[in-house]
This record gives structure tokens, sequence and C-alpha cells, in this order.
């Protein structure tokens, strides 16, 4: 396949770009109110803000931190299909009030030792992210930092893909939590 239109002064790999692209016949769903979405098509990313009581986040040791989500089973994806599922650091203050934008300044969990959790789109039940590193450090932030983590998926937008799960609209039992273990700080003794 050849080209029928040229764009002036593009490199060969912009041509291409123009040449190659995959034509979306059917994209996702939008969610209902009992529903977050991670990937899909048009892909979908999930923003998640936590109330840390200061007791826990001044004064204590957190030990093992987790965001437990119940996953709903998506059809959008083959059965043994995996995802990554990427966790991602806002790094806007409360200024910040659009959504979007709040998502496009995240950075990438790695930067935080955050690590992927591999899952299948078409299974269901609760799931356990580590967010143990990210959650230490809200201690540390400013009052205006939301303690905040968001979602997106690995390959986002180059694959139908997409995780489901139910939001803080759905019952109780299903609802996303952040689940903290932590001890009380001790001060050493003075030498």
């Amino acid at each position: 396949v050849s080209p029928s239109t040229a764009i002036p002064q593009a490199t060969s790999d912009v041509n291409l770009a123009y040449l190659v692209y995959g034509i979306v016949d059917r994209g996702s769903l939008t969610p209902d109110s009992q529903t977050l979405v991670v990937g899909g098509f048009p892909a979908y990313r999930t923003y998640l803000r936590f109330s840390l009581p200061k007791s826990i986040s001044d004064s204590s040791t957190i030990v093992r931190a987790e965001v437990l989500l119940t996953q709903r089973p998506s059809l959008f994806a083959n059965v043994a299909d995996t995802v990554s599922l990427l966790p991602l650091i806002p790094t806007s203050t409360n200024a910040v009030t659009d959504i979007r934008r709040i998502l496009d300044l995240s950075a990438d969990g790695a930067f935080a030792a955050l690590d992927s959790t591999r899952l299948v789109p078409r299974d269901s039940g609760q799931r356990a992210v580590n967010i143990l590193s990210l959650a230490r450090s809200w201690g540390g932030l400013q009052a205006d930092i939301p303690r905040a983590v968001a979602f997106r998926i690995g390959l986002e937008g180059a694959q139908p893909a997409e995780l489901q799960f139910y939001s803080s609209e759905a019952p109780a039992a299903l609802r996303p939590r952040l689940r903290i273990t932590y001890l009380p700080r001790t001060e050493s003794p003075m030498l």
C-alpha cells in the first residue's frame, strides 16, 4: 500500500502514520454511575481520592496500603487476555478541579515504585492494588495536595480491552476502599 496523499515536508514516519490506523467499529459503552472503567475505546481512566486521618498519616508508620476494587466482567477483550492496571500519581493541587486536566498532569506510578497489576478483563471479584509507597508519601504533602491515585491500562488506546470496577455509588460491600495497616510511631530514646 502506498500513500495517495503526501503531507508537504513531513517525514516518512508521519506519512506512514496517516496511512496505517485502526478503525473502531464499536467502542466501549458509557459507564453508569455504579461503574468505573479503565481502558477501552475511547480510553477511560479512573481517579480516586481518599480522606486519610492526620492521626494515621502524621503519627503512624504505614506498613501496608492497598486499594480494594471489586471487578466486574467486561466483554471488551478475548477470554484469555490480560491487561496491566497501571497506577498514576496525581501531581496537581486542589486548585485544579478539572478531572481530565488532573489525569493529564499525573505522573507514572513507577516513579514512586508502584507496580502494575495484571488482570483479566472477563474476571470478577475483589482485587487489591498495592499503593504502599504512595500512601507513605501522603504524610509529607501540603494540605492542598489531594491524597489520590489514578489508574490507566497498559497499551492505552491501542487495544479495546477494558477493566470495570464498582464505583462509590454501588452497594457498600462493592465500593472501592483503602485498606491501611499501620503501627504507632515510636520515638527512639536520646542517648
